[in-house]
């Protein structure tokens, strides 16, 4: 409870400090520069987001920025279309496939099958700080290749066999750890690939996959485990690694340089933080980094 309560207490003091924001000039677009930004955003997250894309877009322009509006406000609608020249705001019940789950951002992945049809997608959670010129993006965007930010477990493409012993000792009953187990019951575990990545800041390459791909492996692992358990949030993940590693010259981004932020990390040659909930307010950094991006902005209008 006290967990909690100081969460939600950090929270309000972030959105405090960074409602500035909110007041910074339009984001140009480069319909030149061939990628979609595309997120999925709820109220609560519209500060963090406004962070994520000015940092973002401060190195590299978009063609295009997508959201996925998970019952967002016209009030909130307004701030982003302020912020955004010609921003496509989509409502989240235009992405459901009736053979795919629902919920825990089932309906960002299928809209990104849907804009890679036509164009690179960048899939970028809103608690993404871009810190410095992210080269490695920037090259897979070129070669129009998929990329993904790891975890610290599965630094490399995998055989399904190799990350189902990967987590074969972990007793957590969490869809992710029960769906990468049952990977060696799949068909053909030694030939097909996965990646312990992050769907958090992802890239997919034009034409990377295809919604029936998409159903027939969520369908094979939902078979595997239970539809209760697969509906549950995480499977998105799940899905956006799988593809992910089994597309043609995919990218996993230097952990080094493209982390999780934890208490005890090692700072330097940062180019992206994912500031995930867990540590997400501890010690101020995230506070810190968005201010100054904002402040960095604001001295680039003025």
């Amino acid at each position: 409870m006290f967990y909690n309560l100081r969460k939600k207490l950090m929270k309000k003091i972030f959105d405090f400090r960074t409602n500035e924001i909110r007041n910074k000039s339009q984001i140009t677009l480069e319909p030149e520069s061939g990628f979609v930004i595309l997120s999925q955003l709820c109220d609560p997250d519209i500060n963090m987001y406004l962070v994520a894309l000015t940092s973002f877009t401060s190195f590299m322009k978009p063609k295009k920025v997508v959201v996925i509006s998970d019952k967002l406000t016209d009030q909130n609608k307004a701030v982003l279309r302020e912020h955004v020249q010609d921003i496509e705001i989509m409502p989240i019940e235009n992405y459901r496939e009736n053979k795919l789950p629902t919920g825990g951002t089932w309906e960002r992945l299928i809209a990104i099958q849907r804009y890679s049809a036509e164009s690179y997608v960048v899939q970028m959670d809103a608690d993404i700080v871009v810190l410095d010129y992210p080269h490695e993006v920037a090259d897979a965007i070129k070669d129009n290749v998929n990329f993904t930010m790891t975890s610290k477990i599965g630094f490399e493409k995998m055989s399904f066999i190799n990350a189902s012993y990967l987590v074969w000792e972990r007793t957590m009953k969490h869809v992710q750890n029960l769906a990468e187990k049952a990977f060696r019951e799949c068909r053909n575990p030694e030939e097909r690939l996965y990646i312990r990545g992050c769907s958090g800041f992802t890239g997919f390459a034009k034409g990377s996959f295809d919604i029936e791909s998409l159903i027939e492996f969520s369908q094979e692992i939902e078979a595997k485990i239970g539809k209760d358990k697969w509906y549950e949030w995480g499977s998105e993940q799940v899905s956006s690694n799988y593809i992910v590693a089994n597309s043609p010259h995919s990218v996993i981004l230097p952990y080094e340089k493209y982390i999780f932020y934890e208490p005890g990390i090692n700072e330097e040659n940062i180019k992206v933080y994912h500031f995930i909930g867990t540590h997400r307010f501890k010690r101020g950094v995230y506070i810190r980094n968005a201010k100054r991006i904002i402040d960095k902005s604001i001295k680039e209008v003025l």
